[in-house]
Formats: structure tokens, sequence, C-alpha cells
């Protein structure tokens, strides 16, 4: 690899987990079926990951996280009220979008 090129953050990052990917890319090793097929189904796996969390509640609730902390169950109340309630209707939807 010459001295001049850029290598991506991402590629770095994998790097993390196989020191010798990054050396193999740019020496023009070609890629197993085996390796192909193991890192689709980690992506895969990261994407459903990733759409869990995305479903997970809602932890944002600045003031009352303030006032009460992050897990207290006031907070927690004012967080269902905010879902069952505040966003189920337009007009207060933009409310809560703004706060």
């Amino acid at each position: 690899m010459a001295k001049s090129e850029w290598i991506a953050a991402s590629e770095v990052g994998r790097a993390a987990y196989c020191q010798k990917a990054l050396e193999l890319k740019y020496a023009g090793a070609d890629v197993s079926t085996r390796a192909q097929a193991a890192r689709q189904r980690g992506d895969a796996a990261h994407e459903a990951w990733n759409s869990e969390i995305k479903k997970a509640a809602d932890k944002r609730c600045f003031v009352a996280s303030h006032l009460y902390g992050i897990d207290d169950p006031r907070t927690e109340r004012l967080r269902q009220f905010r879902d069952r309630y505040l966003i189920q209707r337009a007009s207060t939807r933009l409310l809560v979008q703004c706060y």
C-alpha cells in the first residue's frame, strides 16, 4: 500500500476485530465465500439489533430526568403519559417534538 492512500475509519474499526483483514485487502487477497457469508450474517444481526434498539422506550425526558433522575419511577410515569396521550394527538405531538 502506498503511503498516499487513505484508510477509511470503518476499515480501521473492522481491523480491530481481524487485524489481518486490512493487510489482506490491500495485498489484493480474495475474500473467501465462507468469510463473505459470515459477514452477511453479522451485518444482518447488527441490523436486527439496531431495529430492536429503535423500538425501545425513549429515555429522553429532560426536565423530569434532571429533577428526579433518569430511571426514577416518576420520570417513567411522565414518559408513559407522553407516549400514551401526548404523542397520540397531532396537536400535542408538535409540542412534544419541540420539547
